[in-house]
């Protein structure tokens, strides 16, 4: 029994290491025996290894797609990156555990191409740059997702460029210091916390005349000193698992150019609290009152009323 007892211990042992090897690529000119052609795209595959890719890799011959899979996937710059010009997912990272990309840069060049970062169980994002879309359309989005329970996002001192930005992050997001702009006809951003808090602070959000924004939390949103010039609507949601508030002091939330669009704010149904110390609230509505709606409440002045404390910079 004892001998059985240690066996499997040593099958256990082995199996840890052999899932914890590290494949680094480092050299994307010459060949790999973990880069296939598969299906018309190229695929960087190492199935239960850990994967460190510090060169920048372009599809193979007449591909125009890029696809990299692994355990836990590290873009490592600053030489690093993904570059492919093919329609859909033209760039594609898949993790069965984490993806990190550090000082790198991933493009879909293709006016149709998406970039798509799928991982169980979190992201780390610095100081990288996401790009969809050529000189004449900006792209069809960048997806970032994480699925398992409490799956968190951590995205500091990036800039994200193209059509639509996706996020759905199971966990917590952090994302401070970030740069994210959107243009063409209907270009959005749309940021979901679905089992957690967003802390948002400190960035900058741009789009075109059609552009609008959704944020929506679980648990509270924080935009300190964040400013979204956003078109159309932009919708800011926290407190959907009951309880959550939303901070917008000294944060900047304008729709006063392009296509007209509402400004609206709850916080829990109303039951949790608006701060709204400092904030510029320029709220360039389509019917009715032309302010921002806060809490349900689509009145001057807002603080003091519906949950909402604090005096803003602007408020009209």
């Amino acid at each position: 029994m004892k001998r059985t007892v240690l066996l499997v211990g040593v099958l256990a042992v082995a199996g840890r290491i052999a899932a914890a090897a590290v494949v680094t690529v480092s050299d994307c000119t010459t060949p790999d025996p973990h880069v296939h052609v598969i299906g018309g795209r190229t695929v960087l595959d190492v199935g239960t290894d850990d994967l460190v890719l510090a060169c920048p890799l372009a599809p193979l011959g007449t591909t125009h797609r890029v696809r990299v899979v692994g355990n836990r996937v590290t873009i490592q710059g600053p030489d690093a990156g993904i570059a492919a010009d093919g329609k859909g997912n033209a760039v594609d990272v898949r993790a069965s555990d984490t993806i990190v990309v550090d000082r790198a840069s991933l493009e879909a060049s293709n006016g149709n191409g998406i970039i798509r970062l799928r991982a169980q169980n979190g992201l780390d994002i610095e100081h990288a740059v996401l790009t969809t879309g050529d000189a004449t359309k900006a792209g069809r989005s960048t997806v970032i997702e994480c699925s398992a329970p409490g799956c968190p996002l951590t995205m500091l001192h990036s800039t994200v460029l193209g059509h639509s930005v996706k996020v759905r992050i199971s966990g917590t997001i952090t994302a401070v210091f970030n740069t994210i702009v959107t243009r063409g006809g209907r270009d959005l951003i749309d940021v979901r916390a679905l089992r957690g808090d967003a802390d948002l602070c400190c960035n900058q959000m741009g789009g075109g005349t059609e552009s609008a924004t959704f944020i929506r939390a679980f648990g509270e949103i924080d935009l300190t000193s964040t400013e979204i010039n956003r078109a159309e609507g932009i919708t800011i949601a926290s407190g959907l698992g009951g309880s959550g508030p939303t901070n917008l002091r000294n944060a900047t939330l304008n729709n006063d150019f392009g296509k007209q669009g509402q400004i609206v704010v709850t916080a829990a149904n109303g039951s949790s609290q608006v701060n709204i110390a400092g904030a510029t609230l320029i709220d360039d509505d389509f019917h009715g009152p032309d302010v921002s709606s806060l809490n349900g409440r689509e009145t001057l002045p807002h603080e003091g009323f519906a949950n909402t404390v604090g005096t803003p910079k602007v408020d009209m």
